[in-house]
């Protein structure tokens, strides 16, 4: 059975958000490190002599295109939280909410926003339809 989530304002909350925050990035470093070392070999190939075709083809079968939208995403979402939870834990140490702002060279209105965000109902993912049920963007590369 998994641990109940730790308490806003906490530092368990902050640091359950950081370490979400670690682990979204390292997906997001892998997705691109695999990213690069697609596009490298597809220059080889096409420099070898391939059809542009032919590598348009390999290229939008990997979906790589959706696997890093989905890892940003995820990525974005982490870092909400992450800041979210450390704005929590600085009032809860005693810092203003003028101080915040002040700190991290936000408005108080942004600081208000960030500190009552609450988590979307469902959670989006990388492939996002297109009118007409199409996979978005399918087609192009």
């Amino acid at each position: 059975m998994a641990a109940p989530a730790p308490e806003e304002g906490t530092s368990d909350h902050l640091f359950a958000a950081l370490e979400e925050m670690a682990e979204a990035t390292r997906a997001a470093h892998d997705a691109l490190r695999l990213s690069e070392e697609r596009n490298r070999q597809y220059i080889e190939r096409l420099r070898a002599g391939e059809r542009t075709i032919d590598m348009v083809r390999v290229i939008h079968g990997s979906n790589g295109r959706y696997e890093i939208n989905g890892v940003m995403e995820r990525l974005t979402a982490a870092r909400q939280r992450a800041r979210a939870a450390t704005f929590r834990q600085l009032l809860a140490e005693g810092m203003t909410r003028k101080e915040i702002a002040a700190n991290w060279g936000f408005s108080l209105q942004v600081v208000s926003k960030i500190l009552n965000y609450k988590e979307p109902s469902e959670p989006r993912t990388g492939r996002h339809p297109a009118p007409g049920g199409e996979q978005a963007g399918a087609g192009r590369t």
